[in-house]
C-alpha cells in the first residue's frame, strides 16, 4: 500500500481506543501521556481529524472504520456529507480516487459560485464535469440556472451516489 492514506492500522488500537459510531468520536481506553482515560483521541489538523499511535500519524476516520468493522479499510474512505470532521460510521464509505473527487464541494475561488460552472469572457456559462479523471464539456448556456441544471443532470447520470451539487453560499 504505497498510498499515504492507506497505512496499515495496528491491531493494538482495538484495545487502546473506543469508537462510538453514533458520534464518530474515538476515546482513549487507557491513560497515555497527557491524555486521560476516556478523553477524546485525536485533533483536527485543518483538513482531517488525526491521531498519533506509537509516533505514527493516522486519520481518525480510517481508525474508526478499522475498530468498527475489525478490518483494514481498503482504498480511500469518503465522507458522504463532505464534512471531514464527521466520522460517524454512517457517513463513511469506501471510494476510489475518482469517486472521492466527485464528492467535493464548489471551489472557494469559483466566480459562478456553482460547482462545474464557469463564466466565459462573453458572459455565458460553461459547464465542464470530470468523469474518471477526464474533463467532459457539457455545454455553454446563456443563464446560470440552465448551466446549473445541466451540471446537476450530468453529475447525477455520471457520478451516481457520489454526485455532490454543493454551492458556495
Amino acid at each position: 500500500m504505497a498510498n499515504k492514506h492507506c497505512k496499515v492500522i495496528p491491531d493494538c488500537v482495538i484495545d487502546m481506543l473506543a469508537y462510538d459510531p453514533s458520534t464518530g468520536l474515538l476515546t482513549w481506553n487507557l491513560s497515555r501521556g497527557s491524555a486521560a482515560k476516556g478523553s477524546i483521541a485525536g485533533c483536527f489538523n485543518g483538513r482531517y481529524c488525526v491521531l498519533k499511535i506509537n509516533r505514527i500519524l493516522y486519520y481518525v476516520h480510517r481508525v474508526a472504520w478499522f475498530i468498527h468493522f475489525k478490518t483494514q479499510p481498503v482504498g480511500l474512505l469518503d465522507h458522504i456529507d463532505g464534512n471531514t470532521q464527521n466520522n460517524r460510521i454512517d457517513n463513511l464509505r469506501i471510494a476510489n480516487d475518482f469517486q472521492n473527487q466527485q464528492n467535493v464541494s464548489v471551489k472557494c475561488d469559483s466566480r459562478s459560485f456553482m460547482k462545474n460552472v464557469g463564466i466565459t469572457r462573453f458572459g455565458t456559462y460553461r459547464v465542464r464535469v470530470s468523469v474518471a479523471g477526464k474533463r467532459i464539456p457539457v455545454g455553454i448556456f446563456d443563464s446560470v440556472h440552465e448551466a446549473r441544471e445541466a451540471a446537476i443532470v450530468f453529475r447525477n447520470k455520471n457520478h451516481g451516489e457520489f454526485a455532490n451539487h454543493g454551492t458556495k453560499e
